[in-house]
């Protein structure tokens, strides 16, 4: 009977890639009687999939225990549980910038069926603006993004999220600064003490909002999601570029400015 060595026969003047193939498989089967470790191969499946080369940015998410400009905020126990409900929600942008014909034009808002029951009551014909589906359903219109993934910075002490995004979306058209919306589940608690709530989206901003200048594009990514999530992460990762600069030199202490609208869930069915 034939053994696997005695089968790895091959003529070294042949370049042909079966027989590289065939080379480097002998060699695999020869290293693992040695030694326990897998070697590569030409495999096509463990060549790196162009594909899956994505956009990613890391943009901040939420802070606990701090009433934020619209003076609203969540408590720092309430994240932990609550926090993985970001994940699947959008970044929107909704600015023409991004969104052809916004209703928004040139601004950089939360979109809000609120906004236009009154201006213009046909952008939103039939939609509730306390009704969590009809929110995601409009919001998805103002999409640029997805939250993949959330983590925890320590060395800042807050919440940010690893987002992929969409086609055709470049890094240099992201805006410095971003806001939180959420779903406040019980209306019976304070608005400064939130426990009960869960993620709506991540809107990017082009002036200093309600959380102020911890609210930013903290970094970029291209790679899988799985590596760049590691990197923004990583304790040492660090983002310094332009878009940095223009948010601190965008900053202002002006409250009037657009920040983030909570929608709230009474209790009783809409």
């Amino acid at each position: 009977m034939m053994t696997p060595l005695q089968g790895c026969k091959y003529k070294q003047a042949s370049l042909s890639l079966d027989t590289i193939k065939l080379k480097l498989a002998c060699e695999k089967i020869i290293f693992k009687l040695k030694q326990p470790y897998l070697t590569a191969s030409l495999d096509t499946s463990f060549i790196p999939d162009p594909e899956k080369q994505e956009h990613h940015a890391s943009y901040f998410l939420l802070k606990g225990d701090e009433i934020n400009g619209r003076e609203w905020g969540v408590t720092s126990p309430s994240i932990p549980a609550n926090i993985g409900t970001f994940k699947g929600m959008p970044l929107v942008a909704t600015s023409s910038k991004f969104v052809n014909d916004s209703p928004y034009g040139a601004q950089f808002l939360h979109p809000s069926i609120s906004h236009f029951i009154k201006r213009s009551p046909e952008l939103v014909a039939g939609l509730n603006p306390l009704d969590m589906d009809h929110i995601k359903e409009f919001q998805d219109r103002f999409k640029i993004g997805t939250i993949d993934d959330v983590f925890f910075n320590s060395d800042k002490n807050v919440w940010n999220a690893s987002v992929k995004l969409a086609e055709g979306i470049e890094f240099s058209d992201l805006p410095p600064f971003c806001s939180p919306a959420l779903y406040q589940l019980d209306m019976t608690e304070p608005e400064g003490r939130i426990t009960k709530w869960t993620g709506l989206h991540l809107a990017a901003l082009d002036q200093r909002p309600a959380y102020g200048n911890i609210a930013l594009l903290n970094g970029t990514c291209f790679g899988t999601g799985a590596a760049c999530k590691t990197q923004f992460a990583g304790a040492a990762n660090e983002f310094k570029s332009d878009v940095t600069r223009i948010a601190a030199m965008l900053s202002t202490e002006n409250k009037n400015v657009d920040k983030v609208i909570v929608a709230k869930r009474k209790n009783r069915n809409y």
